[in-house]
């Protein structure tokens, strides 16, 4: 999250906001997502999936998840932050109870890996 008038954040806390965030959504609480982006924040996916163009949007995109996805959380199993940017290898984990991204309700765990 970086500005004109916002001081650039150190590797260490880059990868302290990024767990933030990533630990608000394994626990369900996407209140710990409050201050993690800007309300213009847009998420882009692979072709074909549908991507958002806001904070509003996303938040309302995990809390879906999270209603077909029980018990839906991130594994980090990689944090690197150099300069301004951060990548993450993740997986993420639960039960597919409910149609998502037109797949219909599978009632199987998942472990999907990035």
């Amino acid at each position: 999250m970086s500005g004109s008038n916002e001081k650039q954040m150190s590797p260490a806390e880059m990868k302290a906001l990024v767990l933030k965030c990533m630990a608000g959504f394994s626990s369900g609480d996407l209140s710990a997502l409050d201050g993690c982006f800007h309300d213009d924040y847009k998420r882009n996916v692979t072709p074909g999936l549908k991507g958002v163009s806001s904070f509003a949007e996303h938040v309302a995109d995990l809390r879906n998840r999270h209603a077909v996805l029980q018990d839906a959380r991130f594994e980090v199993e990689e944090i690197i932050a150099e300069g301004d940017a951060v990548a993450v290898r993740f997986a993420m984990t639960g039960v597919h109870t409910g149609e998502f991204l037109g797949i219909p309700l599978q009632a199987k765990r998942f472990d999907e890996r990035r």
